[in-house]
């Protein structure tokens, strides 16, 4: 558990958290839904949305096993406001490895989609019908007119969830295919460009596409469809392509290098040393650790040789010491 996020379960070895923002937003929805239809469209929005966030959690188990599939250790897993982010313990370099792992999300919420549509096929005898519903249903998501939908919103029934619940997969798998850094369509498109160019430069000409793509998606949500929290989303996605290609350019440097290569000399008492739960052996890559050295603000990590402390690596300096010499923290 962090200051932000709390431990719910455990799945696959994953340890599934959920962030403070994903209680916040379920207590928005609760509150519009309460002021829409009273209790029951605050019970069924509330139900709504844990639903989705379940498809959320789902569609990172699809990375997430995928990416243990290939020998790559993933930590957790937490559900936010704005979705889902698992940490990996690396990030895989080989072209192929990436598509298969990005693929994988967005084809978790097309097999739910699937199902649900089936059976809703089985139940109203009438696959034309029920396409005609998903199309409406998808198409208030982005307009802001009236649109007749196949069910009774705010009732506590079973149309109601699992139509609902059809459309939300269907949009989340089409929205994560765009190509807008970091979603999982700025990733294979990332994946593709690395094929046949160095893994910086493709992140740069994702990152750059992914900053046009956000741009007209905020202008859109703003100015045509006056979806607010979805002009909120493409800001966000904007600040986490920054920082993807920020990551990427930090981990380009240290590719190949060794922890040993990286350490330094431990402090002569280390009694009051509070070091991260990581131990590390001086010949282990620096790329297979990227997650642990490079998200723990302020961590400092033990370098292990013959049972006891040789050498100790500083996050912050890891940091510090890829940066070019004019951003760089000065002490």
């Amino acid at each position: 558990m962090s200051n932000t996020s709390w431990k719910i379960g455990r799945l696959f070895g994953i340890r599934l958290e959920i962030h403070f923002s994903f209680l916040l937003l379920l207590g928005f929805y609760i509150y519009l839904g309460h002021q829409a239809a009273g209790g029951r469209g605050a019970l069924s929005l509330g139900i709504t949305i844990i639903l989705v966030f379940v498809s959320v959690a789902l569609h990172e188990l699809g990375h997430c096993l995928t990416a243990q599939h290939y020998g790559i250790k993933v930590p957790r897993i937490v559900l936010m406001a704005i979705g889902g982010m698992a940490q990996m313990g690396s990030i895989p370099r080989e072209p192929r490895k990436e598509l298969i792992i990005t693929i994988n999300g967005p084809l978790v919420n097309f097999a739910i989609a699937i199902v649900l549509f089936l059976l809703l096929a089985l139940k109203h005898h009438d696959f034309g019908y029920v396409a005609q519903g998903l199309a409406n249903t998808l198409k208030q998501y982005v307009s802001s007119a009236p649109v007749r939908v196949p069910y009774r919103p705010w009732s506590l029934t079973w149309d109601t969830f699992v139509w609902g619940l059809l459309a939300w997969n269907v949009a989340m798998g089409l929205f994560n295919l765009l190509p807008i850094f970091p979603m999982d369509g700025g990733r294979l498109l990332r994946a593709s460009l690395a094929t046949r160019l160095p893994y910086l430069r493709a992140t740069q000409i994702a990152s750059l596409l992914a900053k046009i793509l956000a741009a007209i998606g905020i202008g859109w949500a703003l100015l045509i469809s006056h979806h607010y929290l979805l002009a909120i989303l493409f800001v966000f996605i904007w600040i986490g392509g920054e920082e993807e290609l920020k990551f990427v350019r930090i981990i380009d440097q240290y590719a190949g290098k060794t922890i040993r290569d990286v350490m330094v000399r431990p402090p002569n008492d280390l009694t009051n040393v509070q070091f991260a739960k990581l131990q590390l052996a001086p010949d282990w890559l620096v790329d297979d650790y990227t997650a642990a050295l490079f998200s723990n603000a302020g961590a400092t990590f033990a370098v292990y040789g013959g049972g006891e402390v040789i050498g100790v690596v500083y996050s912050d300096e890891l940091w510090d010491a890829a940066l070019p010499p004019s951003r760089r923290t000065v002490s």
